[in-house]
């Protein structure tokens, strides 16, 4: 004949306790609290290779920033409320085919209305699925070092890092070599969606790879991420974090 062990009868006998005391009170036993996430909370979305998000994550986290790397694949499981901004990396999508964001994964970061990072194709694929004026099917890729300068006046080039724009460049460059990068196209004179332009390629008139639309949506087209960057390239990166979702210094 089988017999029970003893800790098994007292684990039974502690359970029905507990059922009895919480139906005699009439309260479900809660769960705590997660803990929230600390004040400049990013989320960064990657697809497959996470190289460009590790190393987005050092440069971040040692500029007073908490970064969490998430799956393409998990965002439908993801709670991004508690989240500064959300970031996707160029990886998140290719140029062939059209958009290949699905429906749940694009209104899932469009509802949280959360600030956002659109980098290189996989951004501005996003863009293109929710019908940005600034998006994949309205730019062009080009080879280059960086940008022109817009507005040198920007906290784009002074919060929380110092940025010196050369004189004989009005511009900076992100890399030492030249990468590759989507650019929006801009007509002389026009204003897309009331977007601000950031700046334009050195070798191409009138795209510009640094657009920001509706102060939510801020797309960096080139397609190297910061691991290939020089200093300034990852100085800027930092500031435009800062910009997009008003980080705390």
């Amino acid at each position: 004949m089988k017999t029970t062990k003893p800790t098994n009868i007292l684990m039974s006998v502690v359970l029905f306790a507990m059922a009895i005391c919480c139906s005699s009170c009439g309260k479900d036993i809660e769960m705590p609290e997660p803990p929230p996430l600390p004040e400049n909370s990013i989320a960064y979305i990657y697809k497959g290779d996470n190289k460009d998000g590790l190393a987005f994550k050092t440069l971040l986290e040692g500029n007073k920033c908490a970064v969490t790397l998430i799956s393409k694949n998990d965002i439908a499981s993801v709670d991004f409320a508690g989240y500064k901004m959300i970031v996707l990396d160029n990886n998140t999508d290719v140029a062939e085919g059209g958009t290949h964001w699905t429906d749940v994964e694009t209104n899932k970061l469009k509802d949280v209305k959360k600030p956002m990072l659109l980098i290189g194709i996989g951004g501005l694929q996003f863009a293109e699925k929710i019908g940005n004026t600034s998006r994949y099917g309205n730019a062009a890729q080009w080879n280059d070092k960086g940008f022109l300068v817009g507005d040198n006046t920007s906290k784009l080039y002074t919060t929380p890092k110092r940025i010196d724009i050369p004189a004989s460049s009005a511009g900076i460059h992100l890399y030492n070599t030249a990468v590759p990068g989507c650019g929006q196209h801009i007509a002389p004179g026009s204003i897309l969606n009331g977007n601000i332009y950031v700046g334009k390629f050195f070798t191409a008139a009138d795209y510009y790879p640094v657009t920001v639309e509706r102060n939510r949506y801020m797309n960096f087209g080139f397609q190297k991420g910061v691991s290939e960057m020089n200093q300034t390239g990852k100085d800027f990166i930092v500031n435009l974090c800062y910009y997009t979702a008003d980080l705390t210094l």
